[in-house]
């Protein structure tokens, strides 16, 4: 079997993190299933976002379906009453049946847990300007309880504080500015 048709488990393209192989069809079988049914497996991932979280917050959850983003394909979003609505609309004019069959889904509820980690400032590294404000970013640890595409990503953006550096839901992202949440 190719290596690429033994992975259990990965992050998104351009994501740092780790890698799951497994190493023969029955344990891919078998971890596959793990991941799946979230029998024994919980995945949690550090992120820096833009800006404070409110001092007052420490921990919290988010609780925001998400759906395929009819506006900003083939990005994602939060659902709201509104926003199915008018993927339905959008539907009716489609020709391409691919991407109609993905505008065509539900929306998928999706939980994330945070953690505040640290708040800190961080100076744009990129510059040699030393006259640079420092700019507030908040280091948090995100728990997946559900996994939808891009669930973290589009959950942090819809909180008003994006994944720093992230190009699609980030600040200036092609995406739907705050993940869709309007």
């Amino acid at each position: 079997m190719k290596p690429e048709h033994m992975i259990v488990h990965r992050l998104d393209m351009d994501t740092s993190g780790i890698v799951v192989y497994a190493k023969s069809k029955k344990n891919l079988l078998k971890l596959q299933a793990l991941f799946r049914n979230r029998d024994e497996v919980s995945k949690s991932y550090e992120a820096v976002v833009c800006g404070h979280v409110h001092p007052d917050v420490q921990r919290g959850s988010i609780d925001l379906p998400l759906q395929r983003d009819h506006r900003f394909p083939p990005f994602m979003r939060v659902a709201t009453p509104r926003s199915e609505r008018e993927a339905q609309e959008v539907v009716k004019d489609l020709k391409k049946h691919g991407f109609k069959k993905l505008v065509k889904k539900k929306a998928k509820p999706s939980q994330t847990l945070f953690e505040v980690i640290g708040r800190e400032y961080r100076t744009n590294e990129t510059t040699k300007d030393a006259k640079a404000e420092p700019y507030p970013v908040t280091r948090l640890r995100l728990t997946l309880l559900t996994g939808r595409t891009h669930q973290l990503r589009v959950h942090c953006a819809s909180i008003g504080h994006p994944i720093l550096g992230d190009p699609a839901y980030g600040i200036y992202g092609e995406a739907s500015p705050n993940g869709g949440f309007e």
